[in-house]
């Protein structure tokens, strides 16, 4: 089964650029927006002109899933179909610390898009990615929270990869590939947490890390039955 009806128009965008003309094209009802960083005040006039909009308040991914969801519910009036839905996933996902006692007050670091110049850790519990993996009952750690943050991702340089040393380490790569830049550098094996195998590996390419951090009630709930049991098993090293 298709993941979208035939005939279903795609347009393509980044998380920065939109082209306005063929989301026009498209003929929309509603366009969302929430994790869209390019939303200024030009683009959302643009938009707003189509169709209308549902919009982050303050920063984009900022706001809760849950908030984005209810938001997106009143925009089409199905209010008590999403509050069923953001129950559900939230059961699930509260569920994790339930079942795996032994995550909580764990700390966390995740390593997202190494490169041989740099690499980008998760460094705000705020972010969505953070928001779930504090709900697992883990805690990001008190270095990744000191670093400057944008959007919920830092660029640190390699010779600070000592400093990323945690119970767990979630690895983010681009696709499996680029594992390669870490395994390759011998500032992150020599880290405890890598030397024991606490550390897991999920690629961009395998979906879930999209899933968990631009969230929906649907999205989360697959995703956490595919976290779930490698962040228990990388854990427990």
């Amino acid at each position: 089964m298709p993941l979208y009806p035939a005939g279903t128009p795609k347009i393509d965008a980044s998380t920065t650029e939109v082209n306005v003309e063929a989301i026009a094209e498209a003929a929309p009802d509603l366009i969302v927006a929430t994790a869209f960083w390019g939303l200024t005040d030009a683009t959302y006039a643009h938009l707003a002109a189509i169709a209308p909009v549902v919009h982050y308040d303050t920063e984009a991914n900022a706001d809760g899933w849950q908030e984005s969801t209810r938001k997106i519910a009143e925009a089409v009036g199905r209010v008590g179909e999403a509050d069923e839905a953001i129950s559900d996933a939230d059961e699930k996902v509260e569920r994790v610390s339930v079942d795996h006692p032994e995550l909580v007050g764990k700390t966390f670091n995740a390593v997202i898009s190494p490169s041989p110049d740099e690499i980008y850790i998760l460094c705000s519990e705020e972010d969505n990615m953070g928001r779930v993996m504090a709900d697992f009952g883990l805690k990001l750690s008190d270095y990744a929270q000191s670093v400057e943050c944008d959007g919920g991702k830092a660029a640190i340089s390699w010779e600070n990869v000592p400093q990323l040393d945690a119970d767990l380490l979630w690895v983010i790569p681009d696709n499996p590939e680029q594992l390669g830049v870490l395994t390759d550098n011998p500032l992150w094996n020599a880290l405890p947490a890598v030397q024991r195998g606490a550390y897991f590996v999920v690629p961009k390419t395998e979906g879930v890390p999209f899933a968990i951090a631009f969230p929906s009630p649907l999205s989360l709930s697959w995703a956490v039955d595919q976290l779930a049991p490698q962040v228990a098993e990388a854990s427990a090293q």
